[in-house]
């Protein structure tokens, strides 16, 4: 082997180790940020439902805002211990509409913050009318 090689290969002898150095937190942090992205999207998707839920127990044609509320954290009960640490449900009523939103701290792997979620759901009140 020509001497140049042998010096050329010598000089890089240990930049495997840096190259790792600097590559496995950016890895970590991507990988992190996976995993909260996936966390977040569970507890939406979850208080879109519950929400939907509740409000569509709420507006049925002998509801209430107790029936939407039940009907929302029966939901919650049963999903949203793997989406979130806490969670109330708020109900509220009119002549027309039922709304039910469902306000919740999503689990997170970050340390120190604490992600709200917050969703509402609205429908009409079911009336049955003479003809």
């Amino acid at each position: 082997m020509p001497r140049s090689a042998r010096s050329s290969s010598r000089s890089e002898a240990g930049s495997a180790t840096v190259e790792m150095a600097v590559l496995l937190p950016i890895l970590l942090v991507l990988l992190f940020l996976g995993v909260q992205t996936a966390l977040l999207h569970q507890a939406r998707s979850l208080s879109i439902a519950a929400a939907s839920t509740g409000a569509r127990a709420a507006g049925a044609e002998h509801g209430t805002a107790g029936a939407g509320i039940a009907a929302a954290e029966a939901f919650l009960a049963g999903t949203g211990d793997d989406a979130f640490s806490t969670w109330t449900v708020e109900a509220t009523m009119t002549d027309t509409t039922a709304r039910v939103t469902v306000t919740g701290v999503s689990l997170s792997i970050v340390p120190f913050w604490t992600p709200e979620i917050r969703h509402s759901s609205t429908v009409a009140r079911e009336e049955v009318t003479a003809p």
